[in-house]
């Protein structure tokens, strides 16, 4: 069996991005699936020096996943050509990609559940939502983004170039 390339953008690439990126690792390691390969990059990474939130690394450490050597990089740092199929985290990163790379990508939520919603950052709830708490926000992200592997799996196919 081929192996397919999967590329999961978001803005830092130190949450969301990197979250599903380790968490399909992780799925592909525990269910002896062989044939996804997978990398996270963000579209403005250095731009404004982003560091994982703590509660992000203790929520994967829960799951098993040690993600201290991370190192955030760049979109355009990497051959967006050698993947197979490109998700986005958010409607913004979607755009950047078809604007400057003319690439296209799909959302996260669409390969998961058929639906185009996305997966947001907790700075763009955090404007909507009265005592909105950050930190619970992304524990509760990772969560989301973990439990929506299985589907992923199961779907992504559909979604290939």
């Amino acid at each position: 069996m081929i192996k397919k390339n999967i590329l999961f953008v978001c803005s830092g690439n130190v949450f969301r991005s990197m979250s599903a990126k380790y968490c399909l690792e992780n799925f592909c390691k525990l269910n002896n699936i062989k044939n996804i390969s997978c990398d996270s990059a963000g579209i403005n990474v250095g731009k404004n020096k982003q560091f994982i939130k703590e509660e992000v690394k203790q929520e994967l450490l829960k799951l098993g996943i040690n993600i201290n050597s991370h190192k955030p990089k760049n979109v355009s740092e990497i051959n967006l050509n050698k993947f197979d199929l490109i998700i986005a985290m958010g409607y913004n990163h979607k755009k950047f990609l078809k604007d400057k790379f003319n690439i296209d990508s799909v959302l996260f939520n669409k390969v998961c559940y058929d639906v185009n919603y996305p997966v947001y950052d907790n700075n763009e709830v955090l404007s909507y939502h009265k005592g909105f708490v950050g930190a619970l926000y992304n524990v509760q992200i990772v969560k989301y983004i973990s439990k929506s592997i299985p589907f992923f799996t199961k779907n992504y196919i559909n979604f290939l170039k």
